[in-house]
């Protein structure tokens, strides 16, 4: 104990370089985390898209539509343009072609902060509202993601198709802290919606035409695809621009295409999914690449940092070490007071990492980086209170 204590002593006594190696330490840990993670996310989304697309080819929108013709065709005035958006979607979504057709049109609704109280460190809030992620969903959505649900069920046909008061919402496992099975909601804007099911915890999918990352569903309302819930030019343009189908007949797509390209709606091609990857990939791992060598720069000035403070206070306090010895401390009393004080500085790190890291897998990351560190910074302090006889210690001075 007497040695955590003058463990505890030294820091204080330097006590703006304790602040600054505390905050390498963080930085090392968060960078490091981040950086596994991204690693793990690349192995992952290369496993997912072979999955998906192992059977059969899954093909996506790309929207070229200029700014000005997206503001007329969004106009709500713009009778012309809703109507062909309605008969389009008519098209896709009625079964006429040989393809599976979903769309990972997602959006937002805002709710009020109360109802989600439990949930508000994993959702978006300003002011007296939660602004809580929604995804369009289909049985298409749920067979290619693997979606599960833990509690409840998913959507059935009549809840695609039937014009409820009261709309039916699978929800994410974070959400079900505040709110439970059947229970009926309501948002801002007066519309309700009950709780019919709720998603087992981790379910996720990944949207390569967008953000290109995996989009946890754990903080996010599922409401079925119901053209009676379309709200307008908008609402038919985002979901058709997120359109996904996949076919073993690439004349499909082209035909799609085409459709979508006539009556001055869109202006659309399209892209393989499995060919897109590649240069997601190539992207991706350059930005990795990116994150490995700012690790390894703050490790390299982290070490460094660490082992010339440390050396810094055995030359400095080698006497006192000297006089303890002779009141009856030994070398691994010492030895265990100078390598405490780095104990303590990722202790704090850690504790300070673990207030943003809810991921079990990023604590477990952390408590690893830290007995790897450890005992590499170790070494050098050890070496040299080893190599320091007692005769030594009491003429530095």
């Amino acid at each position: 104990m007497k040695s955590i204590h003058f463990a505890i002593t030294d820091l204080w006594r330097r006590k703006w370089i304790s602040l600054l190696l505390l905050i390498q330490i963080t930085l090392l840990l968060f960078i490091s985390n981040f950086a596994i993670a991204s690693i793990k996310d690349l192995k992952k989304m290369k496993q997912e898209v072979t999955r998906l697309t192992m059977d059969t080819p899954i093909y996506f929108m790309k929207d070229f539509t200029t700014e000005a013709h997206f503001d007329e065709l969004i106009d709500d005035d713009n009778k012309r343009a809703l109507h062909y958006f309605e008969k389009l979607y008519d098209t896709l979504y009625s079964g006429n072609y040989n393809a599976d057709i979903f769309s990972l049109f997602s959006n937002s609704l805002p709710f009020d902060k109360e109802l989600f109280r439990e949930s508000l460190d994993t959702i978006t809030h300003e002011g007296n509202y939660a602004d809580v992620p929604t995804l369009n969903a289909t049985d298409e959505l749920k067979q290619y993601f693997k979606l599960e649900v833990a509690e409840g069920r998913y959507f059935n046909q009549t809840e695609y198709a039937d014009k409820k008061k009261i709309k039916p919402i699978v929800i994410g496992s974070e959400l079900a802290k505040s709110i439970s099975l059947h229970e009926v909601i309501q948002d801002a804007g007066g519309d309700q919606y009950k709780v019919i099911g709720i998603l087992k915890s981790g379910m996720s999918y990944i949207d390569i035409s967008s953000n290109r990352e995996f989009i946890s569903l754990d903080n996010t309302i599922l409401y079925p695809q119901n053209k009676h819930y379309m709200t307008g030019g908008m609402e038919y343009y985002a979901l058709l621009s997120a359109t996904y189908i996949a076919t073993s007949d690439e004349t499909i797509v082209k035909d799609i295409v085409e459709k979508g390209n006539n009556h001055n709606l869109f202006t659309w091609t399209y892209s393989d999914l499995s060919q897109q990857v590649k240069y997601v990939i190539q992207d991706k791992t350059k930005w990795i690449q990116m994150q490995l060598m700012l690790t390894l720069l703050i490790l390299i000035f982290t070490f460094i940092s660490i082992t010339v403070a440390y050396l810094q206070f055995i030359i400095q306090y080698t006497y006192e070490f000297g006089v303890h010895i002779l009141s009856g401390a030994t070398k691994k009393d010492i030895i265990f007071r100078v390598c405490m004080q780095l104990v303590l500085l990722f202790v704090l790190a850690n504790s300070i990492s673990a207030i943003f890291m809810h991921d079990a897998n990023q604590l477990i990351t952390s408590f690893i980086i830290t007995i790897v560190s450890c005992l590499l910074l170790w070494i050098i302090p050890i070496v040299k209170i080893m190599r320091t006889t007692i005769d030594q210690m009491l003429r530095w001075r």
